[in-house]
């Protein structure tokens, strides 16, 4: 092979290897672009799919331990926020906010702090060079303070033509300063302690030195003004206070004065700070009076999410309130979650995603979801949505929105008459009054036409309602007569018997079954069991009116039609023999 042809070839390679990044960055781009939303709706439905995501990562625990331990993966799907919100053309009023909150308190470590900060003022403050400056030292000041440390150093070389032999050869040093300075920045934290220290002597020597030199010779605006430049350089919080606007006044503090400042000692410096103005949500952001800053932001979509995401994070504490028998009191980012819910709900049709934004709120969900969903809400809904919230209600273990939803299912069924999915679902729902309804109806109709309906049995919630337990009971029992299991049959009867639920003329109707129990050659009960029978069969059938229906529930249950003094004569008959069979 040819040198030429190799060297071709080396270079097609190089080629290649540069190309492949630069093409695999544009796929990036293309499909964050193919992905943004383009309309309202899909702004919004991206929105609830981050906050969804967010909330079954942190499932609405105020565990503090558990929210550090999150808190990459909860940076990770805010930061989703953050890019849908620059994607989206419409929500470019949000983009401020959201990057203010972002480097507050879901980035990295706290040493890099100031240089997000640096960045987030540069792209939305005030630009130093927009307004006349005070002096010719002006713009390089706000530089300074906001850590430009390149446009401070061209703003002062500016100045070079204007200054005395004294005030060049300070600026200078102060340059050469500055130059530390924006070194300083590129240092790992357990570095840049021991440097920023070093370069805080060597600002108060320089300051000694001018303010010395100053003091012996008639003062000029000018010096005024270096000397400024160096009292903020060696962290003097009055000077640093007395020029630049809020946020140049942090950053300036931070950078020359506190630099180890951790996020709480931030909030209470961001308090200290007066403004000229009134303040506005990106200062209540850095004071972390997080109320304040959703109250004067005043945007539902903004206090839903971003607040939402500040609680997640742990930056936003809540503390409820709980009132017994009543919705417990708590914090105000909630009640807006609930608002926007509703607003989902009511206006958009989104029903389900309302229903999971008010998972959010462990304290108040159930009630507010029951709440949303209620009675007029559900009347046009179909059944997809009431098992989309079951699903919803079983992972975040809300028992009650479960019920409920169970008992609108079971209400439908009802509806349909399809009496066994209805009790099914009742009893799902721990319904006890549509049970009990369902369990004397079924006995009403038993008395009338001696036929039993579709008893569900299979399901223990069932026995937890005292007449549905009775009938599923009884079905068992008259399962086992028409197993011939005599014995089982009999055990069943005397439960039965001594049920205190049992209903009007049910005690006729038992003993008319135990006919064949009686018919069984072998013993199943004992002398004091039949007589006790014996005893309750004179009892109910002293009046005519019984002893009719006993005839009447004869005819049923053995397909014979027969007088009513036969029937009742029959009855005893069974009765004494065996107590005579029981006494020997």
């Amino acid at each position: 092979m040819s040198n030429n042809t190799q060297d071709s070839i080396k270079q097609n390679e190089s080629t290649d290897s540069e190309q492949l990044p630069k093409d695999l960055l544009q796929q990036q781009f293309d499909l964050i672009k193919q992905n943004a939303p383009k309309t309202h709706d899909q702004f919004y439905h991206q929105s609830f799919d981050i906050f969804s995501r967010l909330n079954n990562l942190v499932k609405g625990t105020d565990s503090v331990e558990y929210k550090e331990s999150k808190k990459a993966e909860i940076s990770q799907i805010v930061s989703e926020y953050v890019d849908l919100v620059h994607e989206y053309p419409k929500a470019s009023s949000y983009e401020a906010i959201w990057d203010l909150a972002n480097l507050l308190y879901f980035s990295g470590p706290e040493h890099t702090l100031v240089t997000s900060l640096n960045d987030w003022v540069n792209q939305y403050g005030s630009d130093p060079t927009d307004a006349e400056p005070e002096d010719i030292l002006d713009i390089a000041l706000h530089h300074i303070l906001r850590g430009n440390f390149i446009e401070a150093v061209a703003a002062l070389t500016d100045t070079f033509s204007h200054l005395d032999p004294l005030q060049l050869a300070v600026t200078k040093s102060v340059i050469h300063l500055l130059q530390k300075f924006q070194a300083l920045q590129l240092l790992p934290s357990n570095k840049y302690a021991i440097r920023w220290t070093e370069l805080h002597e060597e600002c108060g020597l320089l300051l000694d030195n001018f303010s010395r030199d100053f003091d012996l010779r008639q003062r000029s605006d000018l010096d005024c003004d270096v000397k400024s430049l160096l009292q903020v350089l060696h962290g003097d919080q009055d000077a640093i206070m007395d020029a630049g606007d809020y946020f140049e006044r942090i950053i300036g503090s931070i950078l020359y004065a506190r630099p180890t400042i951790t996020m709480s000692d931030l909030a209470h410096l961001a308090q200290r700070v007066i403004l000229e103005n009134e303040q506005d949500e990106f200062a209540y952001m850095l004071m972390g009076c997080f109320d304040d800053v959703f109250e004067v932001a005043n945007d539902l979509w903004l206090q839903t999410h971003l607040g939402h995401a500040l609680i997640a994070v742990g930056a936003k504490a809540t503390d409820p309130v709980h009132v017994e028998s009543t919705e417990a009191i708590i914090d105000p980012i909630y009640y807006c979650i609930d608002q926007y819910a509703t607003k989902l709900a009511e206006k958009d049709n989104l029903w389900k995603e309302a229903v999971i934004y008010l998972t959010a709120c462990v304290e108040n969900r159930e009630i507010w979801i029951k709440k949303l969903l209620n009675e007029s809400a559900l009347k046009s809904k179909d059944m997809s949505l009431l098992n989309s919230v079951l699903d919803i209600a079983k992972d975040h273990n809300m028992r009650d929105v479960q019920k409920y939803i169970y008992k609108v299912i079971g209400h439908r069924y009802e509806e349909k008459k399809e009496i066994k999915r209805a009790t099914i679902e009742y009893g799902k729902a721990h319904d006890m009054e549509s049970l009990d309804r369902f369990a004397h109806h079924e006995f009403s109709q038993f008395l009338k036409t001696g036929k039993l309906g579709d008893v569900v049995t299979n399901m223990e919630e069932l026995n937890e309602c005292p007449h549905y337990a009775l009938l599923i009971l009884y079905h068992n029992f008259r399962l086992h007569l028409e197993e011939k299991k005599w014995k089982r049959a009999s055990q069943l009867l005397l439960q039965l018997l001594a049920h205190e639920h049992l209903p009007a003329k049910f005690e006729m109707v038992l003993l008319t079954d135990n006919i064949a129990i009686l018919e069984d050659s072998k013993p199943h009960y004992s002398l004091d069991q039949i007589i006790a029978q014996i005893k309750l069969f004179k009892k109910v059938t002293d009046k005519s009116s019984a002893k009719d229906f006993l005839a009447t529930y004869y005819q049923f249950v053995y397909h014979k039609e027969l007088p009513s003094n036969t029937v009742t004569a029959i009855l005893r008959e069974k009765m004494v023999h065996k107590a005579v069979i029981a006494s020997n």
